[in-house]
């Protein structure tokens, strides 16, 4: 138990969603570093948000995008991402306080994703199955959105230059679209309020840590960009540069902007909203990260069978000339190389070229195996190859990561089979002695404390966490496995000194029987001695 502790074990028993724990190494007088459990009080904050649906996602993207490359790494990159969790608590935290109204709006978040989503299925539903009249109809619109003939009920719009929909189904779609315009907008408000803030956080703590030398960029180009733009950058313009790199800050400015254009501009915009379902199935956005994860890759080979379709087209005209070939899914005659080479990126990518010629020499023979070779087989291959290996990778690396939140304990790294050895209950120690999240918790609790109150033990902690100094951290160790093996010592030691009493016990018994056995054979001899002079007296 640490100096930061606050009560006895028996008393925090009865107050387990108040009082939290931590095992850390501490630098004690002697410079040796032991291993102490603190126990703290939780955040309010943390109190009041335990259980909230945004919170625990948060954690559980935490655990699955955490780098577990060696456990100094995972440990390192767990204290940078706890910024980010520890800053939405607070959000949520702000939100759950507030008036009546904001705490409505806001605190439901996934209410009103859910309603969204719903908004954008019905809108594309309705699309799909109504927007289908036809331009010739005796029934159409006349720009308007009035009919022009009264032989049908149903009148047709054109209206926003939108393909023909039946008038009543399409103020249906725009009501509907009204409707997600304003989910779209309490989301947007949600992510400003709840995670802007952290994400500006997490963006000056990386800066500090960088100008700390805390970590280093990956180039010296890198750090003479950064040097350069810390030196000329206004603060506001950092603040906005860490907003610009986020991903779902350009995914919620999509989100809103698409809204927007499908309630003032065309329906059609809502179909873009679909994609929005790759972040609620979990194996459809391992599909999207698959197909995102190696973009440049993807984008690089297209480049460069878009090289090879353009040196096929010019090798083609150079050779054969003009209206030679045509592509027969679509493309027509070619009279330019400007034709050509959109005609074999249009169309080529799909199937090799037809002859129109009445005859073909070998010398087209070979131009057609060399184009179905590098463009039809080797080039798709090569895309499709680096997508399905990129899902293999994630979906093995998923199971990995699985395995390792189940078997290895976060903080220690530690293998649940050295516990099942020593019969200590695994999930005991990992929910209770080495909790991820106290640790979290802790970093609340120290940051919140007026720096006057600190304790030796807290001011050093809270500095190593300042620094991103994960020494602290117990890898390898953990106080249960120590006092075990502490009282396998004193086992050992015991069953040590109750063998030499019993050897002794042993000793001592031998001895006394041995000297009894000396004692029969004195006797004995005595008596043999004692019988022959007896003889020899009686013979004389």
């Amino acid at each position: 138990r640490g100096p930061g502790a606050l009560l006895a074990e028996a008393e925090l028993e009865p107050l387990p969603d108040y009082f939290g724990s931590v095992e850390a190494l501490v630098e004690q007088s002697g410079g040796k570093d032991t291993i102490l459990r603190i126990y703290f009080v939780i955040p309010e904050a943390v109190r009041s948000e335990m259980g909230n649906v945004l919170v625990e996602t948060e954690k559980r993207d935490l655990l699955m995008n955490v780098n577990r490359e060696s456990p100094e790494d995972k440990l390192d990159d767990f204290l940078d991402k706890s910024i980010q969790l520890a800053g939405v608590i607070q959000s949520q935290f702000n939100i759950n306080t507030g008036s009546g109204f904001r705490k409505l709006i806001l605190k439901n978040m996934f209410v009103w994703q859910n309603l969204s989503y719903l908004m954008t299925l019905a809108i594309n539903i309705l699309m799909i199955m109504y927007a289908n009249c036809d331009e010739d109809d005796e029934s159409t619109g006349t720009g308007d959105g009035t009919s022009s003939s009264s032989s049908s009920e149903v009148s047709c719009t054109t209206q926003y230059e939108y393909d023909y929909m039946p008038e009543n189904i399409y103020s249906i779609t725009r009501m509907l679209g009204w409707i997600h315009l304003v989910t779209s907008a309490i989301l947007i408000m949600n992510f400003i309020i709840g995670h802007v803030p952290a994400i500006i956080t997490m963006g000056w703590k990386w800066r500090s840590m960088i100008e700390d030398k805390v970590i280093t960029l990956k180039s010296p180009q890198d750090e003479q960009v950064f040097e350069f733009a810390s030196k000329y950058l206004h603060r506001k313009l950092w603040s906005f540069y860490f907003l610009v790199v986020d991903f779902w800050v350009w995914y919620y400015g999509f989100f809103l902007t698409f809204s927007l254009m499908g309630v003032f501009r065309s329906p059609v915009w809502f179909a873009f909203h679909v994609v929005d379902i790759t972040t609620r199935v979990r194996v459809l956005k391992d599909v999207f990260e698959a197909l995102t994860a190696n973009a440049s890759q993807v984008v690089a080979t297209l480049f460069l069978g878009i090289i090879f379709c353009y040196m096929f087209a010019v090798y083609a005209f150079g050779a054969w000339g003009w209206n030679t070939y045509e592509f027969g899914d679509g493309g027509g005659g070619i009279t330019s190389l400007k034709e050509a080479f959109l005609q074999h990126i249009d169309y080529g990518l799909r199937g090799p070229p037809a002859w129109t010629v009445d005859v073909t020499t070998p010398h087209m023979y070979l131009f057609d195996f060399l184009y179905n070779m590098l463009i039809i087989l080797i080039m798709v291959a090569i895309i499709t190859g680096i997508i399905i290996d990129t899902f293999a990778d994630k979906r093995s690396e998923k199971n990995d990561i699985e395995e390792d939140i189940k078997n290895v304990c976060f903080i220690c790294s530690l293998n649940r089979d050295l516990f099942d050895r020593k019969r200590i209950p695994f999930n005991d120690h990992v929910n209770n002695d080495h909790n991820v999240w106290n640790y979290v918790y802790y970093r609340m609790y120290l940051e919140d404390k007026p720096s006057s109150e600190l304790t030796a033990v807290e001011k050093q902690l809270k500095e190593k966490m300042h620094k991103q100094d994960i020494g602290f951290f117990p890898i390898k160790k953990a106080l249960v496995l120590q006092r075990e093996d502490d009282g396998e010592e004193d086992r050992t030691a015991e069953m040590v000194a109750e063998v030499q009493r019993d050897l002794q016990a042993v000793r001592e018994d031998l001895g006394s029987q041995l000297e009894e056995l000396f004692g029969l054979v004195r006797q004995i001899q005595n008596d043999g001695a004692a019988g022959g002079n007896r003889g020899e007296a009686s013979g004389e």
